[in-house]
């Protein structure tokens, strides 16, 4: 499956799952993709898949090459923009890509280089102090050196420096260079995600420690999640919890289950007549509750089953 990356801007991150034939972008909100970037006019153009190939069609604004020109068939991977934002097509798996680099006018780096300065003229008086300042300099250096032959000599082999005296500094440790969001502007983040991507499946509430993301996804939308996640945690840092609780539907268990025993002692029967209770964990996956209708288990990922 394909997408459309947002690369920069106000929705930088955001990605726009490529399901069906044609896609509307501007900065309308009932578009596919809205951006509300400078540039970026209502309904600024549409991507539209034709055939084995994609095609940019121009309405109220025209899509742009690296090079500004107006682009109509895009490739897989070619970034392209719309205003001030830029955006790129790439299949859903695939590593995320940076601004293109656009290279700088010369035009002021020649302007500069024609203005060679004209030969000065040098004096008998210019080489002359430029000897005193040789003679100087050397007195100078004579006396630096002498001075520092008398340190070194009063130095013990204890006191001597291990390294060099002209050892490079221990470089500064890296900083986060994450955009910090507060919780309600991470919250607005995240459902905008989760729009994008039509994951209306996955609820967010807020709770005494942060946010909680909770639903059911299936297959190609349970990945979809994960990536969605995966680059707001790479793109933003937050000083609260967000507690992942969205579960994969598909089930997925390691083993088979032949009866459910529900009440205050509710647990499963395995086919290998193996029993399971609430906080047992049997081949990685740990059972967390048993509702009217539905099982929960933790693992490497989180499981819910319907009976």
């Amino acid at each position: 499956m394909f997408e459309l990356r947002v690369l920069n801007g106000l929705h930088q991150g955001a990605a726009l799952p490529l399901i069906g034939d044609h896609w509307a972008i501007g900065a309308d909100d009932e578009l596919d993709l809205a951006l509300h970037d400078a540039g970026v006019h209502p309904r600024h153009c549409q991507l539209r898949r034709d055939g084995e190939g994609w095609r940019l069609e121009a309405a109220d604004g025209h899509p742009l090459d690296i090079e500004g020109h107006p682009l109509a068939d895009l490739q897989p991977h070619a970034q392209f923009a719309l205003g001030s934002v830029w955006l790129s097509l790439a299949p859903a798996e695939a590593p995320w890509t940076n601004l293109p680099i656009i290279a700088p006018d010369d035009g002021a780096q020649g302007a500069q280089g024609d203005e060679t300065p004209g030969p000065t003229t040098s004096s008998p008086r210019g080489t002359l102090l430029s000897r005193g300042a040789c003679i100087t300099l050397g007195v100078l250096l004579g006396v630096v050196g002498s001075a520092w032959s008398l340190s070194s000599a009063t130095l013990t082999p204890s006191a001597s420096p291990a390294a060099s005296p002209l050892a490079t500094p221990a470089a500064p440790p890296a900083q986060d260079q994450r955009a910090a969001l507060d919780q309600q502007s991470a919250a607005r983040l995240l459902k905008t995600m989760l729009s994008e991507r039509m994951l209306g499946a996955v609820s967010l509430e807020h709770d005494d420690q942060g946010l909680v993301l909770s639903g059911s996804l299936k297959g190609e939308s349970m990945q979809v999640y994960q990536r969605m996640l995966q680059r707001f945690k790479q793109d933003h840092r937050v000083d609260f919890r967000i507690d992942d609780r969205v579960f994969n539907g598909n089930g997925g268990l390691p083993f088979a289950i032949t009866q459910i025993i529900g009440g205050s002692n509710g647990h499963l029967v395995m086919a290998d007549g193996r029993r399971m209770y609430i906080g047992d964990r049997i081949d990685g996956i740990r059972l967390v509750q048993i509702d009217n209708g539905r099982i929960q288990f933790d693992g490497e990922q989180r499981l819910e089953v319907s009976w």
